[in-house]
C-alpha cells in the first residue's frame, strides 16, 4: 500500500510592507572619482553656476556640467542624520545615480585623517568629525557589489505634489442639505390612527427562571441501569446504500483492505451499521466494492526478488529467448511532463506521451518518454 507524506511549513509568508517615502534617494560611494558629482538641481544650496569641465566615464564625456554647494543628509551607525556640505560638487544630467567621493569629502572636512573612507570584503565605513561618527555600508549581491547610502525618508515631495495639483484644479463643492427625522413631518390617516389605537398589546408572558420548580415531587426518581448500551456510537453518517456506507468507511480507514475491515467488524471495532454490512458479506462470500485508487497502487507492482511463483515456471518452459517476443503499446498524456535533468539550466521542453515495451522472455518492461508521438520521434 503507497503512503503519501505532506509536509506543510508553518510559517507564515510575511506580507510586503507598503513604504511611503517620495523624498529619499541613493549615494553610491565610489573611490574613484576625483570629485563628488549629482544628477539633481534640488541638492544644491544655492544656484550652481556653468562649468567648463568635462565628466568622463564608460559611456564617453559629457560637458554640460555645473558646480555648486551640495547639502545630502545621511543617517550614522547610531540612527542621528547628518548635513553633508560639499562644496565644488558637479551637476550633470547625463549621470545615472548621486556618486560620492571619499577623498573629496576628506578634502574639504581639513580635518587630517579624521574623515576617511575604509573597504572590506562585505562592507565600507566611512568616518568623519574626527572618526566620532561612522556609517557602515554593506556590500553583497543585492547591491550589486557597490556601497549604497539611502538618504532619510519623507513625504514632502508629495505634499508639494498635492498642493500643485489643488492649485491648478480647483475644487467645486455644494452645500450638503440634511434632514434630521425629527425635523421632518409624517402625515397619517385617521383610519390608521384609530386602527393602531384598537390594537391591543398582548401582555407579557411572565419568566420562568431555570431554577424554579413547576410541581412538587413527592417520590425519588426511578433510573435503571439494565438498558443495553453500545461499545461504538454511530456518530458518523450513514448511507442508505450498503456500497456507498462500505466505501465511506474504506476511505476513513486509509484504503484498509477487506480483510482488516472484517476484523475490525467482528472486533465490534466499527459502529453497528458497517458491522452488519461486513457480516453479511462475510457470511455470503461477496467481493468488496472496487476501490480505484487501490486498484491502481497494485497495478504498480512488479516482483523483481524473491523466490519464483508458479506462473514463473510456467513461463519459463517456454522456450523463448529474450528479444523473441516483445510487446509496443504507446501512451499519451494530456499533461505534459518534464524531461529528468540533473545539471544544467532547466529545460523548457516537455514529454508528451510514451512508449512502454515488455520481454515475455524475462518479464522485462522499460518505458521510453517522447517530447511528441510523431512517427520521427517514435522511431528515434
Amino acid at each position: 500500500m503507497h503512503k503519501t507524506i505532506e509536509a506543510r511549513s508553518t510559517r507564515k509568508k510575511s506580507k510586503p510592507i507598503m513604504h511611503f517615502d517620495t523624498d529619499s534617494y541613493d549615494i553610491l560611494v565610489d573611490n574613484c572619482c576625483s570629485q563628488s558629482i549629482t544628477n539633481s538641481l534640488q541638492d544644491f544650496i544655492k544656484p550652481p553656476k556653468v562649468s567648463d569641465m568635462k565628466i568622463k566615464g564608460f559611456n564617453g564625456h559629457t560637458t554640460q556640467t555645473k558646480v555648486g554647494k551640495v547639502r545630502w543628509r545621511i543617517y550614522d551607525d547610531g540612527g542621528r542624520i547628518h548635513n553633508i556640505i560639499l562644496p565644488n560638487t558637479y551637476y550633470s544630467a547625463h549621470a545615472e545615480s548621486r556618486l560620492l567621493s571619499p577623498q573629496h569629502w576628506a578634502q574639504i572636512a581639513k580635518n587630517g585623517r579624521g574623515t576617511k573612507c575604509t573597504t572590506y570584503h562585505d562592507a565600507i565605513i566611512l568616518e568623519w568629525d574626527n572618526r566620532r561618527f561612522k556609517r557602515t555600508i554593506p556590500i553583497n549581491r543585492h547591491t550589486r557589489n557597490v556601497g549604497i547610502i539611502s538618504t532619510p525618508t519623507g513625504i514632502n515631495g508629495y505634499l508639494h505634489k498635492c498642493e500643485e495639483y489643488d492649485k491648478a484644479h480647483q475644487v467645486t463643492a455644494f452645500p450638503a442639505t440634511i434632514e434630521h427625522e425629527d425635523d421632518l413631518h409624517v402625515e397619517t390617516d385617521d383610519e390608521e390612527e384609530t386602527i393602531d389605537q384598537d390594537i391591543q398589546q398582548p401582555e407579557p408572558e411572565p419568566i420562568q427562571h431555570e431554577g424554579a420548580i413547576e410541581e412538587e415531587r413527592t417520590s425519588p426518581l426511578q433510573i435503571g441501569f439494565n438498558d443495553t448500551q453500545h461499545d461504538v456510537v454511530d456518530e458518523h453518517p450513514t448511507f442508505l446504500d450498503d456500497v456507498q456506507e462500505y466505501m465511506h468507511w474504506h476511505y476513513r480507514l486509509n484504503h484498509a483492505s477487506h480483510v482488516v475491515m472484517i476484523k475490525l467488524a467482528n472486533n465490534k471495532m466499527l459502529p453497528q451499521r458497517i458491522t452488519q454490512i461486513q457480516k453479511k458479506m462475510d457470511k455470503q462470500r461477496a467481493k468488496p466494492p472496487m476501490c480505484n485508487d487501490c486498484y491502481c497502487a497494485k497495478a504498480s507492482r512488479t516482483p523483481w526478488r524473491g523466490k519464483p511463483s508458479k506462473d514463473d515456471s510456467k513461463k519459463t518452459n517456454r522456450k523463448l529467448k529474450p528479444g523473441d517476443v516483445v510487446s509496443v503499446d504507446q501512451l499519451e498524456s494530456s499533461v505534459p511532463g518534464l524531461l529528468g535533468q540533473m545539471t544544467g539550466i532547466p529545460t523548457t521542453q516537455r514529454t508528451t506521451g510514451s512508449s512502454v515495451y515488455v520481454d515475455h522472455a524475462e518479464d522485462l518492461s522499460y518505458i521510453f518518454h517522447h517530447l511528441s508521438l510523431t512517427s520521427e520521434e517514435t522511431v528515434k
